[in-house]
């Protein structure tokens, strides 16, 4: 971020197939959000959580100076691996072979649904008031989406974390304020 380290880069991962935000419903005046759309943001929240407690305990860890939930700038990168459609012993319900092999060589790109954004909100969800203050924070996302088979299904996540924004931090310099 020209020129200022990162504080720290905590990353994770969380098996079996990714999961999109989704709009939160309304019931009246009531805004809510699904039980899967919870229980996601919750598994999310236990990993980084596991990460987070396991670095700040390690010798040396510049997380561990962090005062959490972090109030400084935050970049995301979110990677998921989502499972292949059914396999060609099911030829009614199947990609032809040429494109499962692309696919799986990351040749073919995965442009289904879910959108590579709503990975990555319902991974900023799960992790708003614990990584960071608010997912304003955030000025940097990034989500990339592949093809897998089942058993490789995962979720990896990426935070880099920058010092909070200070003068000290950022320097103003002597003709800071004639700009």
């Amino acid at each position: 971020m020209n020129g200022i380290d990162p504080i720290c880069t905590l990353s994770f991962t969380i098996p079996g197939q990714p999961k999109a935000w989704a709009r939160a419903g309304r019931q009246g005046r009531k805004i809510f959000k699904t039980d899967e759309q919870k229980e996601w943001a919750d598994r999310v929240k236990r990993r980084f959580l596991a990460v987070r407690y396991k670095m700040d305990g390690g010798v040396g860890s510049r997380c561990s100076i962090i005062t959490w939930p972090h109030d400084g700038p935050v970049a995301v990168t979110v990677v998921g691996y989502f499972v292949l459609p059914p396999s060609p012993t099911r030829p009614t319900k199947s990609w032809p072979l040429w494109r499962r092999q692309g696919a799986l060589a990351k040749t073919i790109p995965h442009t289904h649904v879910p959108d590579a954004d709503n990975v990555v909100k319902g991974v900023m969800d799960g992790l708003n008031k614990v990584a960071y203050t608010d997912d304003r924070r955030v000025f940097h996302e990034s989500g990339t989406k592949f093809w897998v088979e089942a058993e490789d299904a995962r979720l990896e996540v990426t935070l880099t974390f920058y010092p909070e924004i200070t003068e000290a931090n950022y320097g103003g310099g002597d003709n800071a304020d004639s700009i």
